[in-house]
Formats: structure tokens, C-alpha cells, sequence
């Protein structure tokens, strides 16, 4: 198609305006939001009357910028579809007018589109829209295979080589992100890198393995920044490191050369090693131990690790027992905790790596919808699944408890990481639930100490014939349960990422990616098998 724009005297807008209209009205755009498609900012020059013929540019945002002789500014942002290969061709424009490409996932997100449809969450079933594009057919899935491995600070052995990256929606590109310290959780795989074979290379960042670090615009000066960069792109020397010091796969401490300037390393700014700190360049030193650094394996097991029992309550028929019988064969989720246990009303075993044959929760599992959420009145069924729980020896022994949704994506080693962060040293912790959401507690994930059990254990009929059973919803029901017995509330926000943002959370996602390849602990629902490990894999 061939459009034409016509700049016009500033008492003419209207019809440049109808004009643009018009345009908006076309079935290309329609994947942006009406009033957000083309926007008329303003036109205060003399007359301009370029031609844009053969727009062939990718689905995406063209902004035209026209500066007039006088050096007043137009701006005329309108958004293009069109198939084939990306390719701009202008007839008849002066070099007073200058054109921005801004491609069409990066736009969704700088708008503040977010993942928020079933489709788009879940990663099954393409709608054909905007937003199962830009959540589910970009991205990839990184490269998490076992040569990944996190740089450590020998100054510092909790904080790793980290990346700024700005949060989705700022419209901030790849190309800002620089490189800096943040603690070395295991569960984050913005620190997860792929290191150069032999110890001379690049060094890729697995969740984007086309990304590298590499030293800002190529400057050797004392003090440059080192940001992320296409490996493929631009001057390749900027991206090649030295780490052979470290010996075949880097763990031993040492320096990181810059190849093309070898008497340039990798510093930390001012040796100071607080999280958030900036890496640079700067000259080689023997003694300083700000340049030195090694390599920790991603799958590390931690010294002392915190125990968990992992519970589920599965319903006889439905999704769920297949569902679970897929985690059970691969070891993840529930099946990836020191003891595992599910409970239904009827007697099933999952078969698996450790299979599992359910215990018996007396009654029915069937509970009626309806509150101001219209969710699931299911207070007494978890009274029955709690008094079952509670009752299992291995809730007395192991030092959490966590009871998980079968629909929720769950990571064991990342909720380590937050306990051994939280409770050090293990064990010592007094009663106390993780509170997952500054509303109150929502029940996909529900973490308990063993001490937090044990109160349960002797004060729940407290909470039965008490003011918090008025409440019908079994989260509401037990979080106010769990006070009115002094069981204290520790918060812990990232411990879960719900569809629809259910306690106003965002993911982590810093990059224009699907939620799941966020940090959080778990993700919830996913309602098919196929939709659970889609998540669990990004």
C-alpha cells in the first residue's frame, strides 16, 4: 500500500489530522489500542510534503520525526503491519525528516501490554493476537545447558555478575543494560552465563545466548561501563574475554582480561561490593582483589539447605492427576522436595521417580463458588486436608511444610534460596508462614515452619469456633487462623506471580519476555499439562 502525509500550515491540522484518521481505521493496526495508534503531537512548520512509499517494515511502531528549515519539530507516530521482509524505502524526503523503527513487542511492552489473557499466559492455544504474540513467539527459551555458570566476587562470595536491566514497560532497549553485582540466588537466571571454551571468548548470557557482555562502544579508558551486546553484531573484539587464568572451567580465582587492551581487566567500581555496584574496565592490578573472580556451578547444592515436605491436595478426577503424574515422571515441582505427599479423597498412587499413593481426606473435595471474587467457598475441605497434613510425622521432622496447587508452577531450590536468606542459620527459626501478598496470604503456595505446624497442631479448633471461620475461602480463613494463634507473618513477595496480577505484582521479566521467565518461586494456574511445563521450561 502506498500512503501519503502531507504537512500543512499550522490553521490546516484538521486535515492532515483527517488524513491520519482515516489510516488508523485500516485493519493493520487494529492490534493497538485505538487512541494509541497515531498521534498527531504537533505540526508548527511551514509545509512539508514528503512521500512514504513501500512501508515494508515489520509489524510494529513507525515514529516520523520532521524538522523544517526553521527548526520546528512535527512529530507523527502511527503504527504499520506489513508482510515480508523488513525494508524502508522513502521517496521524496529532505534530511530535515528522520524515521524511527520501534518493533512491535517492544512497543507492547514500553505501553504497558502485559500477558494478562488465558492464552497468553498459559502459551497454549494461539488466539492470533498482539499479545499471545509478543508473550509466547518471542524470547526463545534461553540456553540453561550445564556449562552455565554464575561469576562470583572473591571479594564477596554471595554477589555474582548481574544485569541492570530495566523493568517491562520503561521502553529501555537491550543495548542499556550494563552489567553489575547482585547476590548470588541460584534461582535468578539473569547471573546464569555461558563461558567461553579454553578461557578465551565470549561470554553469553544464557537467558539470551545472541547477548553478551562485552565493553561499552569499544573504549578502553579506565573506569568504561560493560553492558550487554549482540554477539553477533558490531565489533566483535569488544566481547572477547580472557578467563583461561581460571583453568578449565574458571572456578579457580582470577582476573578477567579484555582481549584487545590485555592489560585492561574486569574491575568492581571502588572495590565496593554492596549489590547494585557497577563492573568496568581498568588497568590490571596484582593486588586487586576487586578483579578477581570465579566460576560457581549453576546447580550448586548449598551446605545447609532447609528441608521442605511438599503437600498437595488433588481432586479424583480432572487434570490434576495427570498433571501431577508428568511432574512426578520428570522430578519437578512437589516431586522435587525432600518428602512428598498428596491428598485426595479417593485412593490413587502417581506413579514417577518416587511414586506416590494419596492420603485419604475424609468427605468430599466438591465445594461451591460464590463471595465477592466468586472463588472457590473451600474453607472446610482444607480444614479436613490440614488436620491430615499435621497428622504425617514428617511435619513434626522436616523444617517446612509448603502445601502447592497442582496448577502452580513450583520451584523448590529457588524457595531454599529465600530461606536460607531469611532464617540463617537453618533450623532456628521460630513459628512463623510466609506471606506471599501485601493483601494477605492467597493460597496457591503456603510455606509453615515446622514450629508454625506444631501451634496449629494444638490451637486449631481455636480458629474452628472462632472469628476467622466466618471467612469461607480457606487463604483468608488461615491466614487470620495463623495470626490468632501467634504464628508470625514473615513477607516474602516474590514468591509468587499470579495471572491477572492478583495482588497487583509484575514479573520480573526485564526484558519483554512471558512472566515464567521471571524469579518468583511459583506461578499460578496453569490448567493444562502442556501450559505447566511451558512455564516451568521458560
Amino acid at each position: 500500500r502506498t500512503v501519503f502525509v502531507a504537512g500543512c500550515r499550522v490553521g490546516r491540522v484538521a486535515m492532515l489530522a483527517a488524513t491520519l484518521e482515516k489510516m488508523e481505521k485500516q485493519p493493520q493496526c487494529q492490534n493497538y489500542g485505538h487512541s494509541e495508534e497515531i498521534r498527531l503531537l504537533a505540526v508548527e512548520h511551514e509545509t512539508m510534503s514528503p512521500l512514504l512509499t513501500n512501508l515494508g517494515v515489520p509489524r510494529g511502531r513507525l515514529q516520523m520525526l520532521a524538522v523544517a528549515s526553521a527548526a520546528a519539530l512535527a512529530t507523527v507516530t502511527m503504527c504499520w503491519v506489513a508482510k515480508g521482509a523488513p525494508k524502508l524505502q522513502i521517496a521524496g524526503l529532505s534530511d530535515s525528516v528522520g524515521l524511527v523503527f520501534v518493533p512491535e513487542c517492544q512497543d507492547f511492552f514500553a505501553r504497558g501490554g502485559a500477558c494478562r489473557s488465558k492464552q497468553s499466559w498459559e502459551c497454549v492455544g494461539d488466539d492470533g493476537s498482539q499479545e499471545y504474540r509478543c508473550c509466547c513467539n518471542t524470547g526463545g527459551f534461553g540456553d540453561f545447558s550445564p556449562v552455565t555458570g554464575i561469576i562470583s566476587s572473591e571479594l564477596r562470595h554471595d554477589v555474582c555478575v548481574d544485569l541492570n536491566s530495566p523493568y517491562v514497560g520503561s521502553g529501555v532497549p537491550f543495548y542499556a543494560n550494563k552489567a553489575v553485582l547482585g547476590l548470588c540466588t541460584g534461582g535468578n537466571p539473569n547471573k546464569h552465563f555461558h563461558l567461553p571454551p579454553g578461557g578465551v571468548g565470549q561470554i553469553k548470557w544464557a537467558s539470551h545466548p545472541s547477548k553478551c557482555l562485552g565493553v561499552r562502544d569499544g573504549a578502553s579508558y579506565v573506569g568504561n561501563e560493560i553492558t550487554l551486546q549482540d554477539c553477533a553484531n558490531g565489533d566483535p573484539s569488544w566481547k572477547l574475554f580472557d578467563m583461561a587464568a581460571g583453568g578449565a572451567e574458571q572456578k579457580a580465582p582470577h582476573r578477567i582480561k579484555w582481549v584487545p587492551h590485555p592489560e585492561k581487566c574486569l574491575d568492581i567500581k571502588d572495590a565496593r561490593t554492596d549489590p547494585g555496584n557497577s563492573l568496568q574496565i581498568s588497568d590490571c592490578n596484582l593486588g586487586m582483589g576487586a578483579q578477581l573472580f570465579s566460576v560457581i556451578p549453576v546447580n550448586r547444592v548449598p551446605e545447609a539447605k532447609p528441608s521442605l515436605f511438599c503437600v498437595a491436595m488433588m481432586m479424583p478426577a480432572g487434570y490434576e492427576q495427570s498433571m501431577l503424574a508428568a511432574q512426578s515422571a520428570k522430578g519437578v515441582g512437589i516431586f522435587a522436595c525432600d518428602e512428598t505427599a498428596i491428598l485426595s479423597n479417593v485412593s490413587i498412587t502417581i506413579p514417577g521417580i518416587r511414586p506416590v499413593t494419596t492420603q485419604l481426606v475424609p468427605g468430599s473435595l466438591q465445594v461451591p463458588y460464590g463471595g465477592k471474587w466468586h472463588s472457590a467457598l473451600n474453607t472446610d475441605v482444607f480444614i479436613r486436608f490440614w488436620d491430615v497434613v499435621i497428622q504425617d510425622p514428617r511435619s513434626n521432622t522436616i523444617s517446612w511444610t509448603v502445601k502447592v496447587d497442582p496448577d502452580c508452577v513450583f520451584f523448590p531450590d529457588r524457595l531454599r534460596d529465600v530461606l536460607i536468606h531469611e532464617y540463617p542459620p537453618i533450623g532456628e527459626t521460630g513459628p512463623a508462614y510466609l506471606n506471599n501478598c501485601f493483601l494477605g496470604m492467597h493460597g496457591p503456595i503456603e510455606v509453615l515452619s515446622k514450629q508454625a505446624v506444631a501451634l496449629y497442631r494444638q490451637g486449631k479448633e481455636t480458629c474452628r469456633m472462632g472469628a476467622p471461620y466466618a471467612h469461607k475461602q480457606e487463604d483468608f480463613f488461615f491466614r487470620e487462623c495463623w495470626q490468632l494463634l501467634g504464628i508470625a507473618k514473615v513477607d516474602v513477595f516474590n514468591i509468587l506471580l499470579e495471572s491477572n496480577y492478583a495482588c497487583t505484582e509484575r514479573p520480573t521479566t526485564r526484558d519483554g519476555r512471558h512472566p515464567c521467565f521471571s524469579r518468583q518461586v511459583s506461578f499460578h494456574p496453569f490448567k493444562s499439562t502442556e501450559a505447566w511445563f511451558q512455564c516451568h521450561k521458560r
